[in-house]
């Protein structure tokens, strides 16, 4: 459960063929260099691509406030 003001971003990938195993390492990569600003981070590939729509790669990463989320869209 997040605290009150916390703020969460979801974001849905649909990579080029081929491309999952990048975007995964890509996004590995930027975790380590965002936690100051993150409370957490979580990411993955879709195990049930059935009702996907395409979307294989999720990313879901929750902030102590709006205006940490804000700053993330700065940098």
């Amino acid at each position: 459960m997040l605290p009150p003001g916390s703020a969460v971003r979801l974001a849905l990938a649909k990579p080029k063929e081929g491309a999952t195993a990048k975007l995964t390492q890509m996004l590995g990569e930027a975790k380590a260099s965002t936690m100051a600003l993150v409370m957490q981070l979580s990411f993955g590939e879709n195990f049930s691509s059935a009702k996907a729509k395409g979307y294989s790669v999720g990313l879901l990463a929750m902030f102590p406030s709006v205006e940490e989320l804000d700053a993330m869209d700065v940098e």
